[in-house]
């Protein structure tokens, strides 16, 4: 059973009884000494920092998703519709929605407002599994289309899905320990109280995680490079086509 929440700036979890360190005196009875709590409290503000640093990961991808989108509304409609999942009338519709939703979880993470980061994390992981879906469908049925994702001219591929993996793997992730062990605060609110080293630590933290993810994409790339050297992409196939040969 989870004791109450830490009271110091940046302390963004209840304590969780797993860490909890505690001795038994002769009577049977249990205590937890001065230094279990420290430990406790200590161990509560980096576990926020490492939350928060995948809020900001989290949050960056979906910012990055956004801005073409915002800047670009047509072609991300078109691209929508190129889809073939839907109804061409419905395709301007679900556009602002997936934008509007994406807006919304950069806010809620990032910036702390429009909804809780819990909330937040749900829509992150609710538009990420739609967008895994339409891919795997795409691929399923051998369609060449653009994904939608952040640049134009890139196209649904397994590396969507690996990408699409990982960022759900991390979200997966952040949605257990706020459940667990407390909401998470939004990555502004958690930098503004917390001190110098935390925040160092956070930030990171932050780019070790998209780190670790830019290294799986670029294995995936090179993996799918050597295991077929002969073979052209499909967009340079795309471009021959178009160019009559």
């Amino acid at each position: 059973m989870a004791g109450p929440r830490s009271g110091r700036p940046g302390g963004a979890f209840r304590r969780p009884a797993i860490i909890s360190i505690g001795v038994t005196s002769t009577s049977g009875a249990r205590s937890d000494p001065i230094w279990s709590a420290l430990l406790i409290d200590h161990l509560d503000g980096w576990i926020s920092a490492l939350a928060v640093a995948g809020e900001i990961v989290v949050g960056l991808v979906f910012a990055r998703a956004a801005i073409p989108k915002l800047t670009h509304p047509r072609r991300f409609t078109a691209q929508v519709t190129a889809y073939g999942m839907l109804p061409r009338s419905a395709s301007p519709a679900v556009a602002s929605v997936i934008v509007a939703t994406e807006i919304c979880v950069v806010l809620s993470l990032l910036v702390g407002v429009a909804i809780t980061s819990i909330g937040g994390l749900l829509l992150a992981g609710t538009v990420s599994s739609v967008f895994m879906a339409a891919t795997l469908w795409q691929l399923r049925h051998g369609r060449d289309v653009a994904c939608g994702c952040f640049d134009a001219d890139e196209h649904v591929s397994g590396r969507s899905i690996l990408r699409l993996a990982l960022l759900l793997t991390l979200i997966a992730v952040l949605l257990v320990i706020a459940v667990s062990a407390g909401p998470v605060l939004s990555a502004a609110t958690f930098l503004s109280t917390t001190d110098g080293a935390r925040a160092l630590g956070t930030a990171l933290a932050a780019a070790a995680i998209i780190s670790i993810g830019k290294s799986a994409l670029a294995l995936y790339d090179v993996i799918a490079l050597t295991s077929s050297p002969g073979r052209p992409s499909s967009r340079a196939a795309r471009r021959r086509g178009e160019g009559g040969g």
